[in-house]
């Protein structure tokens, strides 16, 4: 929420996105939002929508427990086994620990094998 409030800022001020990447990732480093998730945002304020809040989505609250994603997240470890945990949760929509918490305790490790 504080990125977003920060990045809304930073459209206000004038700058471009790519300007607004390089001052986010100045001040939050490696906890900064990914550039496409700034870009997105920053789209969302040069259209005109005000909050930074989520959009409301319909249905159930999405869950960890989610076979089908704990199954996408293990193909794409074996796929490319260099994939970041940032790239897998720009990729699937979700937040960094949401990866972190399917690959501590739904992903067994021993499975790869790591060159």
């Amino acid at each position: 929420m504080e990125q977003r409030t920060n990045i809304k800022f930073c459209f206000k001020l004038g700058k471009t996105a790519a300007e607004t990447v390089e001052i986010m990732r100045q001040v939050y480093g490696d906890d900064c939002l990914s550039r496409a998730q700034i870009f997105r945002w920053y789209a969302r304020f040069k259209s005109g929508v005000e909050t930074n809040e989520d959009e409301a989505r319909p249905g159930r609250p999405f869950s960890v427990r989610n076979e089908g994603l704990i199954a996408k997240v293990r193909e794409r470890i074996q796929e490319e086994c260099c994939a970041t945990v940032r790239m897998m949760a720009d990729e699937f929509g979700l937040n960094r620990g949401k990866i972190h918490e399917i690959q501590r305790n739904k992903i067994v490790f021993h499975e790869y094998i790591y060159l």
